[in-house]
Order: C-alpha cells, then structure tokens, then sequence
C-alpha cells in the first residue's frame, strides 16, 4: 500500500508541474516514482515534510491515507487546511500537520520544497499552538501546529496512537506482575518450619531468563515494540 500513497495520476507535483505519480529526488535531480524517492530519502536517514494547499486529504476516508505518508518517512504535513477526519489520522500516526496563518501559502512565503525544514517544537506545546519553521535559507516563518486537543498532544508525545496504546499495556503488564511477585512474597508463618531444600530453575537459556524478567514473552514483546 505504501506504493500506492501520492501514485493517483492526476496528481499534480509541482517539482515536475505535470499530473504524475512522480517527483524529483534531490540533491541528484533525478525524476522517481514517489515510492522510490522515498526509499532513497529513508537510506539517508533524511525526514520528510509535504507542502500541501487547501483540504488537504479530501476524497474518500481510509487510514491508509495517513499510513502511507508515514511508511514513506513524511514526518510533517504544511498545508493551508485539513479534511477533518484525514488531520485526525494524521496525528494517530504520529504525523505533524501544520497548518499555514491565514492569508500565507507556499506561494507567498516563496517555498518551494527544496529547502530543510526545522520545527521548533516547545517543551510546552499546547493545543493549535503557533511554532516558528526554518529554513536552511536562514528565512522564518509561524504555522499553526495542528494538534486541536490535549489528547492528540498526548499522541504526539509517544510518538503516534499505536506507541501510546502499547506504552499504555505494557505499564499495566509491568504493574501487574510486580504485583504477583509481591504475593509470592508473602508466606504463612504456620508453614515456615525453617527446613530448607534447593530445586533447579528451569530456565534453560538466556532467552528465557528475559522473558521472565518481563513477565513473559507478550509483555516482553510489548516493551521492546513501545521503545
């Protein structure tokens, strides 16, 4: 699915000013399919952010729509408005959609995609917040960081709606199993007639021992899929 995301071929990428799937990689100048300059970008290590105009994300609902700007390494969104339910899948994927002040565009802050954009995000953020962008041109700008409620901050802070669902269970796992130990602690005194005996532990390898000391193996897949 992830090959299909910005591959409509009515859509207009203004690196090439024609309707095509397709968009230029840079620095090399090449023209690529959407899916392979991704691909290049992602080996670089380089994020990516959308420009975008009005309603972005208009048409028919699906997740996949905000899924598959994520698989392909799009960190940010700046776009003049959202359709309301695509800016709300955006955020459960951990995507950052800004949203340009009224009466700015792409066109009249002169950006053209080329350039590295920072986000200045404050420790502080809160709802619908204004945060500076800058450019590696040295030229800076507002936008609205589109995030309309404490609990898509929430979101954002663990990095999507998945990662926060899988923090939230396995805090629970780990709360829960401290809690068994706890009991297997506490012993009768009626049975402590101070006889002693060994037994071994059959945890016959390395792997085994961590599962235990995760609680076992679902909730140490839960944690090392949280990190």
């Amino acid at each position: 699915m992830a090959r299909g995301t910005f591959a409509n071929i009515r859509l207009l990428n203004k690196f090439l000013n024609k309707q095509a799937p397709q968009t230029i990689h840079l620095p090399s100048g090449e023209v690529l399919d959407v899916f392979d300059a991704a691909e290049r970008y992602q080996q670089a290590g380089l994020p990516l952010i959308v420009l975008a105009g009005k309603e972005y994300g208009s048409g028919s609902s699906r997740d996949w729509a905000a899924k598959g700007p994520f698989l392909l390494g799009i960190k940010a969104v700046l776009a003049e408005s959202y359709e309301r339910i695509h800016r709300s899948n955006l955020v459960g994927m951990g995507v950052i959609p800004l949203e340009y002040l009224p009466g700015e565009t792409a066109d009249t802050l002169g950006l053209t995609g080329r350039e590295r954009y920072t986000i200045n995000i404050p420790e502080n953020l809160k709802p619908r917040m204004k945060v500076q962008v800058k450019l590696d041109t040295g030229k800076t700008f507002q936008a609205v960081m589109r995030f309309d409620t404490d609990v898509e901050l929430t979101y954002f802070h663990n990095g999507g709606i998945l990662n926060y669902m899988i923090r939230k269970m396995a805090k629970r796992s780990t709360e829960h199993w401290r809690h068994a130990l706890d009991r297997n602690r506490t012993w009768d005194p009626s049975l402590d007639t101070g006889k002693t005996f060994q037994a071994v532990m059959r945890f016959d390898t390395d792997v085994e021992l961590t599962y235990f000391h995760n609680g076992g193996i679902l909730n140490y897949m839960i944690r090392k899929m949280a990190k």
